[in-house]
């Protein structure tokens, strides 16, 4: 068993620092997805579609880049690494699914406003 003591302030901290920089992230998602719905034109389904494929190519670069530093940050085993890998897969779908969703929100947005809502 782990003998871990908890120091609550800093898991604290931490827990704040994550929740301002995933909602960072999720807005610089968005406003790219804007500036891509913005620049493509067209009604809000083209938008939104443009802001999708976006995000989807942009959260498949994210996670590889998640497989790779999760897979192989630990050369102890090979269950280490595969471990790691089984992490970062997770961590890809996960971005993937986000990435897409706020880039169809954000491509949804800037088709809007290339239109004048």
């Amino acid at each position: 068993m782990l003998d871990v003591t908890f120091d609550w302030k800093w898991v604290g901290i931490g827990a704040v620092l994550s929740v301002i920089f995933g909602l960072f992230l999720t807005l610089l998602v968005i406003i790219a997805g804007v500036i891509i719905g913005y620049k493509v034109g067209g009604d809000f389904k083209n938008g939104a579609a443009h802001g999708l494929a976006s995000g989807f190519l942009g959260g498949i670069i994210v996670g590889i880049i998640a497989i790779i530093i999760l897979g192989f940050q630990s050369s102890a085993s090979n269950l280490a690494v595969w471990a790691g890998i089984t992490a970062g897969a997770l961590d890809a779908m996960l971005y993937i699914v986000l990435f897409a969703v706020f880039g169809l929100i954000g491509g949804g947005i800037g088709s809007l406003v290339k239109n004048k809502i």
